[in-house]
């Protein structure tokens, strides 16, 4: 297949800025936790509008967030894999290679040009 070609030293990098995303969007989503204290002071002591949107966020954070977190940590981790996964393929197959071409550089598998007395 062509086209194909993963550099593991750009995976990496990649995966590292991934995974300072994903802890800032972790950072964000903690310090959105504290975030009916600063409402109920801003709207005057009113509980209301902050119960209610603690309500909602307590809400979020058992199901979807948590959810979209696993799965962009899940991401990393299989994207992580199968980098590996093709590198030590990539390694295997070179060293396929090398060890099947210092099979068949022996003088017995080489065709000889009867006329030039050269071996191809």
């Amino acid at each position: 297949m062509s086209g194909w070609r993963l550099v593991p030293r750009g995976v990496s990098s990649a995966l590292v800025s991934a995974q300072d995303s994903v802890e800032q969007i972790r950072g964000g989503l903690n310090a959105l936790s504290s975030a009916p204290e600063s409402l109920a002071g801003g709207a005057g002591g009113d509980g209301v509008v902050a119960s209610a949107f603690a309500s909602f966020l307590e809400e979020q954070a058992s199901g979807p967030l948590t959810s979209m977190m696993s799965r962009y940590s899940a991401a990393l981790t299989g994207t992580a894999s199968a980098a590996e996964a093709y590198v030590a393929g990539d390694e295997e197959m070179a060293s396929n290679f090398v060890r099947d071409a210092g099979q068949a550089t022996s003088f017995e598998d080489q065709p000889r040009f009867k006329g030039r007395n050269t071996a191809w």
